[in-house]
């Protein structure tokens, strides 16, 4: 099959069908030397865990842990287990456990190296996820003592457990789970069962073939008295792999992508667990068979319950912008060795060198360097949070919404990048030992797991509405129209000035903050005024926010970008050259966006029409003036060749 080009030769695609053992492209060219420090650039991307990074890509590198593309579902699954086993003995696992629990005690170093394993292969990222960072975390982070002996075996995979929260009829609405869980009297033990086929849990990675152990969130029942979401500790599988008593184990089969997992449903007839099971870091169930907690709103309880597990969407984020980077690395590369066409006699022309292939690829690149520092300043952030110094109630709301977004707009800009990717590559792009392919068909899930990005960016824009408030549901209709009534007049009084031209300004890193910030304010003041014309009209909070949930979901993508231009922004760079770089490349990712979105600019007079000129100008200068750099942007992210692994950019 060769690919259409129009009327130019055929012959002009013979370098797209080469065999994977023989090269048709130029070698990959010497870059040169960089114009800026690009030791300090990789030691300013590694962060404060360089070395747990290295030590990933070290094993990543090994020769039993390279790819295969023509390889059974089963014999993956085996592989990927076989993988995390080699992670687990290395340590790696229990990075972020407590040291009092066989662990290292390092949230952060074990946030590094999930990001880190996103160069490699996602299915092993993702078992390393569900397994460590689920399980695991689920245990030590909801249950209490009596619970952790389990925490350290899970360490060395002994057991194997798995996550049990989505159903077949729930998703991002965990609230609604329908799996039950009675307390029996007689025994002070639970009964677990799937009242319906649309209880059934499902997509749960880990359950097909490999977990014994599944923590199973249920609504927790008690004679007439329901009280909520909680979770229990349920065996899924004998000590000789066959399905406990009661619980009936599918097998989800071939997906889309992320084939190394095992996903499966489960489904619970009446299954007996002791008293033990219910994991009760919040709430407790006493001998005399008496529910308590310290927490009296079962709606906050419920939240605070959830909230334990935000850390998750931060690595969600991280792995998906190491994706971006790998795809990145090899479509820029390539870009500098592939030629077609000239222009002018000689040899043809480089693909780096025409004006549309780096527009297509420099502005995403400086989107990933963004989310790259955006990442990196979530995962402080939250390990300051779970150390407990900077866990105030606001706090940790606060950051909640932020790793919302963060993941949302992260996965959904990887998406996007993969694809462009793949598509700058030409037909290399889509031969499976070039990568791209299998990196986009595995990162689509991450729009979706760990939450829904459209429910995700929902969440953020309520966070941002409701600010000092604990629930933007739980303000009475007068409550919320004073709130909403001030929050407008203070946008109000916000200077809004027209930008009439940013030609002179390009360069400056504060007009192009402002321009997103101005569109974040300016959005969230338009969505506080929608919800304030329903409340007024007689709507309940949470009906007007459903009726404004698209403008929500815009205002959330504002927000997020303009928190991820200024965290690149707030990177600490001490080299001037490389300061004078970054400040280019973050430009960029700002105008772009910008550029993205000119009808908004031009539609709420923040542009004029020469602003919007403008601004599409600086964006092709900046592209034209960092082409040259980009191999050595690229090359900093440091991803070693053996888990590269691309031929065309080797």
């Amino acid at each position: 099959m060769e690919e259409s080009f129009g009327p130019f030769e055929a012959s002009a695609t013979s370098a797209l069908v080469a065999l994977p053992t023989e090269s048709t492209i130029a070698p990959l060219p010497d870059p040169g030397r960089p114009e800026f420090d690009g030791k300090a650039l990789r030691a300013l991307l590694n962060g404060p865990h360089g070395d747990v990074k290295d030590k990933v890509w070290s094993i990543c590198s090994r020769p039993e842990f390279a790819y295969q593309y023509d390889i059974s579902i089963s014999d993956y699954r085996r592989q990927v287990l076989g993988w995390l086993q080699a992670l687990a003995d290395e340590g790696l696992g229990a990075l972020g456990t407590p040291a009092e629990l066989a662990g290292a005690g390092d949230p952060g170093g074990f946030l590094a190296a999930f990001g880190t394993l996103g160069h490699h292969d996602l299915s092993l990222l993702t078992k390393f996820g569900v397994q460590f960072g689920l399980f695991v975390g689920a245990v030590q982070r909801l249950g209490t003592a009596k619970h952790h002996d389990l925490v350290t075996g899970a360490l060395q995979l002994d057991p194997l457990g798995c996550f049990a929260m989505t159903e077949t009829g729930h998703g991002s609405n965990v609230a609604g789970l329908e799996t039950t869980a009675t307390y029996i009297p007689s025994t002070g033990g639970y009964e677990i069962h799937t009242p319906n086929p649309l209880a059934r849990k499902d997509y749960i990675g880990g359950a097909a073939e490999h977990a014994t152990v599944a923590v199973v969130f249920a609504q927790l029942r008690m004679g007439d008295l329901g009280h909520g979401i909680h979770a229990f500790l349920v065996p899924i599988r004998t000590e000789h792999g066959e399905p406990a008593s009661g619980v009936a184990i599918g097998d989800d089969g071939a997906k889309a992508g992320l084939n190394g997992v095992d996903n499966g449903h489960l489904t619970f007839d009446r299954v007996r667990v002791d008293g033990e099971a219910l994991l009760n870091r919040f709430a407790s169930v006493d001998g005399e068979g008496r529910y308590s907690s310290d927490i009296t709103s079962p709606n906050r309880r419920f939240f605070t319950t959830l909230g334990t597990l935000v850390g998750g969407r931060v690595s969600v984020a991280s792995g998906a912008v190491s994706v971006a980077e790998s795809a990145l690395t090899i479509a820029l590369r390539y870009a500098t060795r592939r030629r077609q066409f000239q222009t002018t006699p000689g040899p043809e022309t480089s693909l780096i060198d025409y004006p549309s292939h780096r527009q297509r690829l420099l502005p995403r690149l400086a989107a990933t360097y963004a989310y790259h520092f955006a990442c990196a300043e979530a995962v402080a952030e939250y390990v300051g949070l779970e150390s407990d110094a900077g866990d105030t109630g606001e706090a940790r709301r606060v950051f909640e919404g932020r790793a919302a977004g963060l993941k949302a707009f992260a996965t959904w800009h990887t998406m996007d990048t993969v694809q462009e990717c793949r598509e700058a590559c030409g037909g290399q792009g889509y031969m499976a030992i070039n990568r791209l392919g299998s990196m986009r068909d595995d990162v689509d899930v991450f729009t979706t797991f760990e939450g829904d990005n459209t429910v995700l960016a929902q969440l953020l824009a309520k966070s941002l509405l409701t600010e000092h408030h604990s629930s933007f549901e739980d303000l009475t209709p007068g409550r919320l129209l004073r709130y909403l009534r001030d929050r407008v007049s203070s946008f109000a009084t916000t200077n809004l000035p027209v930008i009439g031209s940013v030609g002179g300004d390009r360069t400056d890193p504060e007009v192009a903050g402002l321009l997103l910030d101005r569109r974040r304010d300016l959005s969230l003041e338009k969505l506080a005024q929608r919800i304030q014309r329903r409340v007024t009209d007689g709507r309940d909070a949470s009906e007007a926010f459903t009726e404004v949930q698209s403008h929500a979901v815009e205002t959330a993508r504002a927000a997020t970008e303009a928190y991820v231009y200024a965290a690149m922004r707030r990177a600490n760079v001490d080299d001037p050259a490389l300061s004078e770089i970054l400040d280019d490349v973050s430009v960029l990712y700002a105008l772009w966006r910008v550029e993205e979105d000119l009808g908004w600019f031009l539609t709420h007079g923040l542009l004029t029409a020469g602003g919007a000129k403008a601004v599409r100008s600086s964006v092709a200068t900046l592209c034209d003036e960092l082409a040259p750099h980009a191999r050595h942007l690229v090359d900093a992210f440091g991803i070693p060749d053996e888990v590269l692994a691309a031929p065309i950019a080797l």
